[in-house]
């Protein structure tokens, strides 16, 4: 068996992507409850948030090549009709996403870096309602997506564009209470502000996981 033959080549990246993303995105959440912690100093907790958004990196790498390799598995295994042409569409796309969506944690602090987020705070969940209206006229019998379970599983990593770029819309408020953490010191308001928080940004980042998982389950066992 030739592991370079494209069907287990994408298979094989396909199961590379989602533990990367799902594994790494979990230390991120990890540092980030225990920066809620009033115990540790002001200067370790903000230092593990600074070190949450530098392992966020990885995750949001493969949350955005995530798509693209999920095309170039189905066109391999002809659940996907797509042309070539189609395909480099796709990378198109997924060149805009790579530049505001990991381009925006990279630069994070930074003029550029404000702007990325302004635009990628549009186009992830563009993306996202992109590839459950795909799914629905696959449905419907007027897409690409040849078999039901797909897409059915298009339609939850759609929504998960949604769920993933919401945890950045509610952990953003949270962490203008870490930096007066660090200028002010510990205060009752502050805590409060951290607590409340990281307690709403888990919300999000609980659904994402959870529906990681149930695609992972679409795409082992095609239920449908």
């Amino acid at each position: 068996m030739d592991m370079f033959e494209p069907q287990l080549f994408w298979k094989f990246v396909h199961i590379l992507m989602l533990t990367f993303w799902l594994g790494t995105d979990m230390g991120v959440m990890l540092a980030t409850k225990k920066s809620a912690d009033p115990t540790l100093s002001p200067e370790t907790r903000f230092k593990m948030v600074e070190m949450a958004l530098m392992i966020e990196l990885l995750p949001r790498f493969m949350w955005t090549f995530a798509f693209a390799f999920g095309v170039h598995l189905g066109q391999a295994t002809g659940y996907l009709d797509v042309s070539d042409t189609a395909i480099v569409v796709v990378w198109a796309i997924t060149a805009v996403i790579l530049v505001t969506n990991v381009g925006s944690a990279f630069l994070i602090g930074k003029p550029l870096g404000e702007k990325l987020v302004k635009i990628n705070n549009y186009v992830v969940p563009v993306f996202g309602a992109g590839i459950i209206l795909l799914a629905v006229l696959s449905l419907m019998g007027a897409g690409p997506v040849m078999e039901t379970w797909l897409a059915v599983k298009l339609i939850i990593f759609g929504i998960i564009n949604i769920t993933a770029i919401s945890i950045l819309w509610v952990f953003e408020p949270a962490f203008v209470y870490y930096i007066r953490l660090l200028e002010e010191g510990s205060t009752p308001e502050i805590e409060k502000g951290i607590k409340d928080g990281v307690a709403k940004t888990l919300i999000p980042v609980y659904t994402t996981y959870i529906l990681i998982a149930v695609v992972a389950y679409f795409g082992v066992f095609k239920p449908l």
